[in-house]
C-alpha cells in the first residue's frame, strides 16, 4: 500500500484529477478522442462488435450534454455510410445503476444507429447478463462494458504501442514527447486506480465492517491522496447490493 500510495503522490495526472474524477476522466478520453480519433475509434469499436476500420468524427465529440458523459459519432473509414452514434457512461467513483442507463437509452430516438457504452472502474456484476460484458436496460437496450483496466490494456497493446505511434501523429517532437509523457502517466494513474478499487471490493461476508479503521483507509486519507471517501462509499455500496442478492 506505501508503494501505492507513494506512485499516485508523484502522478501530476493524478494530482491534476483530484479536483472532480469523474469529469476529469471523462475529459480526457474526449482529448485524446480529438487528437488519435483512429486510434481510439478503433478501440471502442472493437468492443462494441464492429470493425477496427472505424474513426471517430472529433467535430462530433460532446461531454455532459443532457446529462450524458461522452458522446460522438465514428464512421467506417472503408464505408461513408456505416455511422454510429456512441454514448458513455463513465462511472469511476460509483457503481452503475439500471435505471440511469435506462433513462439515457429512453431519451435516445435512433437506437438502432446508437452504441451505448458503459465505462467503469468497478465490474458491475449485478447488472452483467451471462455474455459478462453485456448489460441489458429496463427498455430492453444493449450497453457493452468496458473497464479501465482493459481500457489501459488496449491503449498500451498491439505490435507497436500506442504512446510510440504518437510520435507519427504529432507534428512538433516536443508535442510528441509531452504527449508521451502525459499518456503515460494517466495509463499509469488507471491501473493504480484499479488497485484501489479491488481492495472495496467485499470478499467475505464476515468480514468487519469498521471500514473507517482499517489500513487502507487510512492510507487514502493521506491529504495529498484524498481518496478515502470513495472508497467508504464503494464499500458502502458492495454492501448495499450483497444485501440486495440476499433479500430479492
Amino acid at each position: 500500500m506505501k508503494n501505492l500510495i507513494a506512485s499516485l503522490k508523484s502522478s501530476p495526472i493524478f494530482n491534476l484529477s483530484l479536483t472532480s474524477k469523474e469529469l476529469f476522466h471523462s475529459n480526457f478520453i474526449a482529448w485524446l478522442a480529438r487528437e488519435y480519433p483512429s486510434i481510439i475509434g478503433n478501440i471502442f469499436a472493437k468492443h462494441i462488435g464492429l470493425s477496427e476500420t472505424y474513426t471517430i468524427k472529433p467535430e462530433t465529440i460532446k461531454r455532459e450534454e443532457n446529462h450524458i458523459d461522452l458522446m460522438f459519432d465514428i464512421i467506417d473509414v472503408q464505408d461513408a455510410e456505416a455511422i454510429y452514434h456512441i454514448i458513455i457512461e463513465n462511472k469511476v467513483k460509483s457503481l452503475p445503476y439500471i435505471n440511469q442507463l435506462s433513462e439515457y437509452s429512453k431519451k435516445t430516438k435512433d437506437k438502432e444507429k446508437t452504441k451505448f457504452i458503459l465505462l467503469s472502474l468497478s465490474i458491475p456484476f449485478h447488472l452483467l447478463t451471462n455474455e459478462n460484458d453485456k448489460i441489458i436496460d429496463e427498455n430492453k437496450t444493449e450497453w457493452h462494458y468496458i473497464s479501465y483496466d482493459c481500457l489501459a490494456n488496449d491503449l498500451e497493446s498491439s505490435e507497436s504501442s500506442f504512446i510510440y505511434k504518437l510520435v507519427d501523429k504529432v507534428d512538433s517532437t516536443l508535442d510528441a514527447l509531452y504527449h508521451k509523457m502525459i499518456i503515460a502517466d494517466y495509463l499509469n494513474f488507471i491501473k493504480l486506480l484499479s488497485e484501489i478499487n479491488k481492495k472495496t471490493k467485499i470478499e467475505n461476508k464476515n468480514e468487519k465492517y469498521n471500514w473507517y479503521n482499517d489500513e487502507v483507509f487510512k492510507a487514502l486519507k493521506n491529504p495529498q491522496i484524498r481518496m478515502s471517501d470513495f472508497y467508504i462509499k464503494k464499500k458502502c455500496e458492495y454492501m448495499i447490493n450483497l444485501i440486495f442478492e440476499e433479500v430479492k
